[in-house]
């Protein structure tokens, strides 16, 4: 595993997933198929989250927050889920749970550098889909990395909504 560059996945890694899977997946547990990840922290947080978590959802999109969930329940609920969309960041690593995903879809902004959801996304799934809006503190001289890594944004729904709308479908 190797989130920079060159950014690798060792195909080994997906036999130690499916050993987590096996002891931690919940049977019988009925779980929703489209789930939209969300995040209760400030990490790079997304200003216009509620109208992002209203969107999904009006979609059929369940809006979970894993982190509040037991890893049981995390585990369960990708495992099961077919369409897993949400805000990039380690809510996400999750995936490596799934055991056939037909679409991942991030929204994050440009300054985001961690590829940590393509690479459990390349495993796991069929079709992967990035959403970069812009956010608030870029990277400039006098401006650290981090400072403009962990930035505030807006997703950018008047330039992203359509290509989102065809997404998620």
């Amino acid at each position: 595993w190797h989130n920079a560059q060159p950014f690798h996945l060792h195909p080994a890694v997906e036999d130690v997933w499916e050993r987590l899977r096996a002891a931690m997946v919940i049977p019988g547990q009925v779980t929703p198929e489209r789930i939209f990840v969300s995040r209760a922290d400030s990490d790079r947080q997304c200003r216009n989250q509620a109208e992002v978590e209203a969107w999904f959802a009006h979609r059929g999109f369940a809006v979970v927050f894993p982190e509040l969930l037991s890893l049981p329940d995390q585990a369960t609920l990708f495992a099961h889920a077919r369409v897993v969309a949400g805000f990039a960041g380690s809510a996400l690593f999750s995936l490596l749970y799934s055991t056939h995903v037909e679409k991942v879809v991030l929204l994050t902004h440009t300054q985001y550098s961690a590829r940590n959801e393509w690479l459990y996304a390349v495993s796991a799934a069929d079709e992967l889909h990035y959403f970069w809006s812009e956010p608030e503190i870029k990277a400039k001289p006098g401006v650290r990395w981090a400072e403009s890594f962990h930035s505030p944004w807006t997703f950018d729904f008047p330039r992203l909504e359509g290509e989102l709308d065809e997404a998620v479908k």
